[in-house]
């Protein structure tokens, strides 16, 4: 309330809106509860504790499109289409398929970080858009994800070297503990009387923090498989549930509707389109 009028709070309101769009876009009702809870966003002051049961009274709640003098902040349409598939009076959901299951899991804004949501029945058409708003120059689709994949695909397989992550890095780096743990080894061995059993103890403590210390190299580990799928999937053309799962690490809306695509050596490819 401000000056005895109930306003917007626009924080509040945009929660309000990708629920809706979520929920609209095929997600459960618990499926976008566990993810408020997971980034924080407070249900009411102090409490983050989201569930199924709060994300339905939100799809149920007319104060949204207006009802008793609330300030309208949801089109009525959104409102409507999101009590229809409730209520399950709607159009059937859309039997999706494996890879597009996958694909929204991996998808993401540049802009803003935020997961990319997949819309079905979008004017006959289904349509990938940014759950945080943000404005994407092209319209992206099904079709142009898999366009985008494919035409890096061939990339790979034209020229494999564009694959490779040609990053110096050390696989290992010793921190101040691992050197105390050294040093400390160090004097119980030159001891007139060392105990062996704590030598011991301390000598595994110290293998685990080398061990944690390791990175590992990603482009050794994966440049060959990642060729060796791409040249798989230049044959049966298809992008599947598989190939993304193994070689995927993620997908980027970018502002102008370009895709770029990260895979899983750590490799960045952006297709521009047509």
């Amino acid at each position: 309330m401000k000056d005895g009028q109930i306003i917007i709070i626009e924080q509040e309101a945009k929660i309000v809106r990708t629920v809706f769009e979520r929920y609209i876009a095929g997600e459960t009702l618990k499926g976008i509860a566990d993810s408020l809870v997971e980034k924080g966003i407070e249900y009411y002051t102090g409490c983050t504790n989201w569930n199924k049961t709060t994300i339905m009274r939100m799809i149920e709640n007319k104060k949204y499109i207006g009802d008793k003098g609330y300030p309208l902040i949801l089109d009525l349409s959104v409102f409507e289409q999101a009590n229809e598939i409730k209520n399950g009076k709607s159009f059937e959901m859309e039997e999706q398929s494996p890879a597009i299951l996958q694909l929204k899991k991996i998808v993401y804004c540049r802009q803003c970080g935020e997961k990319i949501v997949r819309r079905s029945k979008w004017k006959n058409r289904e349509k990938w858009y940014c759950a945080n708003g943000c404005k994407i120059d092209r319209y992206t689709d099904d079709k142009i994800i898999f366009q985008a994949l494919m035409s890096l695909n061939k990339s790979i397989v034209d020229d494999p070297a564009i694959i490779e992550v040609s990053i110096e890095q050390s696989n290992y780096s010793r921190t101040q503990e691992i050197l105390r743990y050294t040093n400390e080894i160090r004097r119980m061995t030159e001891a007139k009387e060392p105990s062996f059993q704590s030598i011991k103890r301390l000598i595994l403590e110290c293998a685990n923090l080398k061990f944690q210390a390791c990175n590992e190299n990603k482009s050794d580990s994966y440049g060959s498989f990642l060729i060796e799928k791409s040249m798989e999937l230049a044959k049966k053309q298809e992008i599947d549930e598989d190939y993304l799962k193994a070689c995927v690490e993620k997908i980027l809306i970018e502002k102008d509707g370009s895709i770029s695509t990260i895979y899983i050596n750590g490799k960045e490819l952006c297709y521009k389109g047509g």
